[in-house]
């Protein structure tokens, strides 16, 4: 597929010549000991390549070095066989990059002397419930948003992801059927509804809606015309990006996780669109330490400390040790934070079903990175950020596209060698399932809600009522245990559905579970827990 670039790209003709700097299969360092950055043509040449190896429609990519852009460029279109081309006001939702506006926006009221970051939670959203009542009552502000709060890895996701019909107020409602998967600000475990949470107490603080609030406050100062936590006034809006996903080989254009101009019941979680323009001014302000161009605070000194100080700590794999050097990793409020070869780094990545993005930063160096994709490129997208923010802080040259392709196709041999081999069972170990018309019916969870097996010609079909891309056939596995494969295929998340019967034999209920361990943790498919329902029967 041929990719259309705008023409500030076409006009690097020498890009191709530094190719082999950029993608080497040995490291090359370069003459000297000091960092040679990349230039504006190595970064083209280098979006050009993974856009091209990875089928990726459309990208936006900025560089910002001591309060100046260096590199601001789009590449592509909006949406695969269309004729929109995406240009620096492209607008892109920015997935969980959102939280650090969300954890500003606290900051703006701490400092207004209208929220505590220690204050409980209850007092400020009375109906708000865990599952222990202990937890409530000690549930701060700060706990929302630094992911320790005992609760599982993507808890109750499938309340908005992929798709919701609920609304805040019900997804605060049903968080007290959450069960936790460890004691409280023990462990890391990455939570998004808990920033919903959050987004309702700005709400409450401020007297405004999550999204007027951060509109006003923060972007408007700005001047991020093209960014949009209320989405309302984006009602008409045509230059935005589309998402799309690769399925056995094959680009496809998937409907969005949400409406462009309607606020998303996770807005404060992962409901921001921006484009690379704006998002290079939010960087920057961050870079100055939360002032604005003109020298003046938007954050004060003391609350964008607190944002990225350590409150949660998190554990060094072998890969961020070999690669970075790195000693610590942690999470403060919205940001990751870690050291790479001696340098703080500040980041943040983001993930919509068919749309990428990751925010990096180096505060010691006036470094700040954003790559805006409308695809799920993940190792493209982390070759990028890499190539760029490593070309500041170390005078090697190292070939990270071939490394992040490497350990992607390490990564998918290992989850597909994992389950071919839980999906294996021979003809003699085979069970028959009872009769289909056993399994039929109305299940219910108590936080995601109902689902109904139906029985179409002798197969069973799973729809769920709040989750309207969640429906597909069951395809018998072994005695009550089937696989749902969703119709839409671009979830790449079918999941067993395992029946569980009374000693009679009759079905009371069934339990879930991703058949891939890949499958994204926002199908949390396993905390789910149906009873079966038993129906009025109607009179005639």
């Amino acid at each position: 597929m041929k990719f259309t670039v705008l023409k500030q790209v076409r006009t690097y003709a020498a890009a191709a010549a530094l190719t082999g700097l950029v993608f080497g299969h040995t490291a090359i360092v370069a003459a000297g000991t000091e960092p040679v950055p990349l230039t504006s043509a190595e970064i083209n040449s280098l979006v050009t390549t993974v856009m091209e190896k990875y089928n990726v429609p459309g990208m936006a990519v900025g560089v910002v070095k001591d309060g100046t852009i260096v590199h601001l460029e789009a590449y592509g279109v909006r949406r695969a066989g269309e004729a929109g081309t995406v240009d620096t006001n492209t607008l892109f939702g920015i997935a969980s990059n959102s939280k650090a506006f969300t954890t500003s926006a606290i900051a703006l009221l701490v400092a207004d002397g209208k929220l505590r970051w220690d204050d409980k939670v209850i007092d400020h959203i009375p109906n708000f419930r865990l599952h222990d009542a202990w937890v409530t009552r000690e549930f701060t502000v700060k706990d929302l948003v630094v992911h320790n709060s005992g609760l599982g890895l993507g808890a109750g996701d499938l309340m908005v992801w992929p798709t919701s019909d609920r609304s805040r107020s019900e997804i605060i409602q049903n968080l007290r059927y959450l069960k936790p998967e460890s004691s409280f600000r023990s462990e890391y475990a990455y939570d998004n509804l808990l920033y919903i949470v959050a987004g309702e107490v700005i709400a409450a603080a401020s007297g405004m809606s999550f999204g007027e609030f951060v509109n006003k406050r923060l972007m408007k100062p700005l001047g991020m015309a093209r960014c949009a936590a209320d989405r309302r006034g984006l009602k008409g809006e045509e230059n935005y990006a589309k998402p799309h996903v690769k399925v056995d080989g094959k680009l496809l254009n998937v409907e969005p996780s949400e409406v462009i101009d309607r606020n998303p019941v996770w807005s404060a979680a992962g409901g921001v669109q921006c484009s690379i323009e704006d998002m290079m001014k939010w960087v920057a302000m961050h870079l100055r330490g939360g002032k604005l161009p003109d020298g003046s605070r938007l954050i004060s000194k003391r609350q964008h400390k607190e944002l990225w100080t350590p409150q949660t700590i998190l554990s060094v794999g072998s890969v961020d040790r070999k690669w970075n050097n790195t000693h610590y990793r942690s999470y403060g409020l919205g940001f990751n934070l870690q050291d790479s070869n001696g340098h703080r780094i500040i980041s943040h990545g983001g993930t919509l079903l068919g749309m990428i993005s990751h925010t990096r930063m180096v505060p010691e160096l006036g470094l700040g990175v954003v790559v805006l994709t409308n695809q799920q490129a993940y190792p493209g997208r982390d070759a990028i950020v890499y190539s760029i923010i490593k070309s500041y802080i170390t005078s090697e040259r190292v070939n990270w596209l071939d490394r992040f392709d490497t350990r992607a196709a390490k990564a998918k041999a290992y989850t597909e060698k994992r389950t071919k081999k839980a999906m294996s069972i021979g003809q003699e170990s085979k069970i028959k399932s009872l009769a289909v018309t056993h399994y039929q019916g109305r299940y219910r969870d108590l936080w995601f809600g109902d689902v109904v097996i139906k029985n179409q010609q002798d197969t069973l079909y799973f729809t769920a009522d709040k989750a309207k891309r969640l429906k597909g056939k069951l395809e018998h596995f072994n005695g009550n245990v089937f696989i749902v494969r969703w119709d839409d295929r671009s979830l790449e998340a079918d999941a067993y559905v395992s029946f569980n019967t009374s000693i009679t034999g009759t079905v009371k209920g069934m339990r879930m579970k991703a058949v891939s361990p890949a499958t994204d943790f926002s199908f949390d498919f396993h905390d789910l827990d149906f009873t079966k329902v038993k129906e009025a029967k109607t009179k005639h």
